[in-house]
């Protein structure tokens, strides 16, 4: 089993760089997932250089896992450009209605020419759900991000609807929900029930947004940082995998301080919610108890025909594909 993604690591004098990056009148960086704003306040954070895939065509670079230019959509291994859109390509599996109906009689013929036990035979494997009917399908539909369509910089998304594997029972005054980590208010905390899953490792944080995004970072403010006992007290987010629509998946690595931190992807994803996994923690001084005070997330609202793609994708489920 492997991730799909690279695993982000960080670098505390690139994190500096990058945060300054910003202030450079003279930038003419086009990178489409760049938030832009002269955000001092997050950590940016990227994958190596050495883990994205150059097009040989354009020069961009593109995720690991892309067979396609996100920028240009050539071929990442030839530079040649793509013989049909993936879109198009996609539209024209599944054919007008007409060829569709066309098609099916000739199975029929075929069938009946062939004999009652062929006929049988592929009755049974569509009941069953075996052999080529197996899965639904080949695949979810390819995404790709098309940046002439979305202008500007990406924007902070609506907070979505988010949930939590286990979560900490009220203390006197205070309550540990999940959507306090969507208040805007760093001072507020979920945290996970320590007893039942200490520390955090194995939590789970589940988000569905309000309609299909392409989502281009994740902002996080680690711990609970109403006060520096509390945030010491209990553990932060060292490592966690986030999974997307149709198995796209990458691990994150995050800084033990305070203040937010913004994950940058490489390049925008689509999809129609996540789940976030929680691998490792920094332990906490007193509790058992994870807490995070903010989730956050950027990009843009995807637009009618991406939406559609985005819903044929999330028909397959949020789990970290495994090499065949």
């Amino acid at each position: 089993m492997s991730d799909v993604g690279a695993t982000t690591q960080l670098d505390r004098d690139a994190l500096g760089e990058l945060a300054g990056a910003g202030d450079d009148e003279d930038d003419e960086d086009d990178d489409p997932t760049d938030p832009g704003g002269g955000e001092d306040e997050f950590a940016a954070i990227r994958r190596s250089g050495d883990d994205l895939r150059r097009c040989p065509a354009c020069g961009a670079a593109n995720s690991p896992r892309r067979m396609l230019c996100g920028r240009c959509g050539a071929d990442l291994e030839t530079g040649e450009p793509a013989t049909r859109a993936p879109r198009e390509a996609f539209s024209a599996a599944l054919g007008p209605a007409g060829e569709r109906s066309m098609g099916l009689n000739r199975t029929v013929l075929a069938i009946v020419t062939a004999g009652v036990l062929i006929g049988g035979g592929l009755g049974a494997m569509v009941a069953l759900g075996v052999g080529p009917f197996a899965g639904g399908g080949e695949g979810p539909p390819p995404a790709v991000f098309d940046d002439a369509r979305y202008a500007g910089p990406p924007d902070d998304l609506d907070p979505p609807a988010v949930g939590a594997s286990t979560t900490h029972e009220p203390v006197a005054d205070r309550v540990f929900d999940p959507q306090l980590m969507l208040d805007g208010d760093v001072t507020t905390a979920w945290n996970n029930a320590g007893q039942d899953a200490p520390s955090g490792v194995g939590e789970e944080l589940r988000v569905e947004f309000s309609e299909p995004v392409w989502l281009t970072g994740i902002v996080l403010a680690n711990g609970d940082q109403r006060d520096d006992d509390r945030y010491l007290g209990n553990a932060r987010v060292q490592r966690a995998r986030v999974i997307l629509d149709a198995g796209v998946s990458f691990t994150v690595t995050f800084l033990d301080e305070q203040g937010r931190q913004a994950v940058r992807l490489d390049v925008p994803e689509l999809t129609t919610g996540l789940r976030i996994e929680i691998l490792e923690t920094y332990p906490g001084d007193t509790y058992d108890d994870l807490a995070i005070s903010e989730l956050g997330f950027r990009g843009y609202i995807a637009d009618a025909e991406d939406a559609e793609v985005a819903r044929e994708r999330a028909r397959f489920p949020r789990v970290v594909r495994t090499e065949e």
